[in-house]
């Protein structure tokens, strides 16, 4: 049985498919895609495509692995802008605008750049409140009491690393949540800093606060 892969345009048989390392590792990672985003995945991926040859299974893999990394995180922010909420229904209707614009846009695509500057425009259209936008809110005294409390605890090169990355999202009467770089981050940081991080928020606000970490989509 041969079969045509609508993102990278190749031909071929599902033995041959099943065979292939990089193949089955992409449908793997494409198995992890959050609900409702599969299809518009498939089509963001082959804008990814040449105009005269086909998508390697290696690109191919590389693409969805970026794209499973970037829609984990339930924040984005570009450039300076204020951090906003996106789920996954915003990337994929940030995919599938890409899909569907008209002039086409120019393949093969480089980067995933316009696919979080879609989403970011998207995610803030209808205001604050119904396109989710979370304003900053990293001037507020507490935190910068926080983080000078940090910087007299460790050593400069520990605290430039993991600590001066950090984004202030949001706080309730519960819990302080804070975004950090990407997923490799936020292992990091909660695997050594996190305790230590919710100690030194207690201490400053006087009660223990839960510690929420989210990955902001900013690379």
């Amino acid at each position: 049985m041969r079969m045509t892969c609508q993102a990278c345009g190749a031909e071929m048989s599902l033995e041959v498919c099943g065979a292939d390392e990089n193949w089955r590792k992409f449908a793997a990672a494409f198995a992890k895609l959050p609900c409702g985003l599969q299809s518009p995945a498939l089509q963001y991926i082959a804008l990814f495509r040449p105009q005269k040859r086909r998508l390697t299974a290696a690109r191919a893999l590389r693409i969805i692995n970026e794209l499973n990394e970037l829609v984990a995180g339930e924040y984005l922010r570009t450039g300076d802008g204020p951090v906003r909420r996106c789920p996954p229904e915003v990337w994929a209707a940030a995919m599938m605008s890409m899909a569907e614009k008209d002039p086409p846009l120019k393949r093969p695509m480089k980067n995933h750049n316009y696919l979080k500057k879609v989403a970011w425009d998207l995610a803030g259209k209808g205001g604050a409140e119904t396109a989710g936008e979370t304003r900053l809110v990293s001037t507020e005294t507490w935190w910068d009491e926080v983080l000078a409390s940090v910087k007299h605890k460790i050593l400069p090169e520990a605290y430039h690393q993991w600590f001066e990355p950090l984004i202030l999202v949001s706080k309730n009467r519960v819990e302080v949540t804070i975004a950090v770089p990407d997923a490799e981050f936020k292992k990091g940081f909660a695997k050594n800093f996190a305790e230590f991080l919710e100690a030194e928020i207690a201490d400053i606000l006087g009660k223990f606060m839960m510690l929420n970490i989210d990955v902001v989509g900013m690379r």
